[in-house]
């Protein structure tokens, strides 16, 4: 009971951060719910918030300047905010690699990824993950740009620059 009960908190992925030998290398097996902010959190939360207009634009200007950085980088194409309506966190910068992303991130903690710590959010596309696959029939091939996306994709942090 206690597995699926932390399975269920953990968005329904099948083993905790530190049982993945590699950043991003889990399955959603189940359904998953996310109820992790606690009342002590959320009065901090509401303080902060008087913040978000100048760090959201503290992050834009690294992002950006971590993308003119790598622009022009062979094998690397930068995902973008696509929705002009929208208001980007600018969360991380996620790159596209033209190739295995394993060997370019090394390791978790990206002391060979000239110490910049970088992180696989989206490991596997929806239709891998064998929830979905049962539940709704999804077929991989169906979903070939997904499949290259998510296999060359890491993520990068917005950080201090």
């Amino acid at each position: 009971m206690a597995e699926g009960v932390g399975r269920l908190r953990r968005f329904g992925v099948d083993r905790k951060h530190d049982e993945r030998a590699i950043s991003g290398l889990y399955d959603v097996v189940g359904l998953g719910l996310n109820y992790r902010i606690s009342e002590m959190a959320a009065a901090m939360g509401r303080v902060q918030l008087r913040h978000l207009p100048g760090w959201l634009e503290q992050r834009q200007r690294n992002f950006e300047t971590l993308a003119q950085g790598l622009a022009g980088l062979p094998d690397v194409q930068i995902l973008r905010p696509q929705d002009v309506e929208a208001t980007s966190s600018h969360y991380c910068l996620s790159v596209v690699l033209g190739l295995a992303r394993e060997p370019a991130q090394q390791d978790r903690q990206g002391r060979e990824c000239g110490g910049v710590g970088t992180s696989v959010y989206y490991p596997q596309p929806v239709p891998r993950f064998s929830y979905y696959r049962s539940k709704y029939g999804y077929n991989e091939s169906a979903y070939p740009n997904a499949a290259a996306i998510s296999d060359g994709t890491i993520a990068l942090p917005w950080g201090r620059i």
